[in-house]
């Protein structure tokens, strides 16, 4: 992966091919792959802008008994966090931060 913005890494293949954005999650404090090209996972639509990006439909990430942990729609640069989360942030809208340093190239 490598830094494309302050935002977002990109998750990509060997080729240089993008198949994914990831980006700093204040709620739950992790860094949150989203995937827009991959043959084996679920893949997400990403209106290509690094500065403020829009993905559709939500992100989910599932704990272990099956719940959200994180649920989400990104858009606009903006992180609409949904009712359904296991953090702080459920019910908010934050902008999505920069990467924290340790995830700086």
């Amino acid at each position: 992966m490598g830094q494309i913005s302050a935002r977002l890494r990109k998750v990509g293949r060997p080729d240089g091919q993008i198949e994914g954005i990831a980006h700093w999650c204040p709620g739950c404090r992790d860094l949150h792959v989203i995937y827009t090209l991959h043959p084996s996972r679920a893949v997400w639509t990403w209106n290509g802008d690094v500065l403020n990006p829009t993905v559709t439909p939500s992100v989910r990430l599932m704990n272990s008994s099956g719940g959200s942990k994180c649920h989400y729609f990104l858009t606009e640069g903006v992180i609409h966090f949904l009712g359904d989360c296991e953090h702080d942030e459920k019910g908010r809208q934050v902008p999505l931060p920069d990467l924290p340093e340790n995830w700086r190239d």
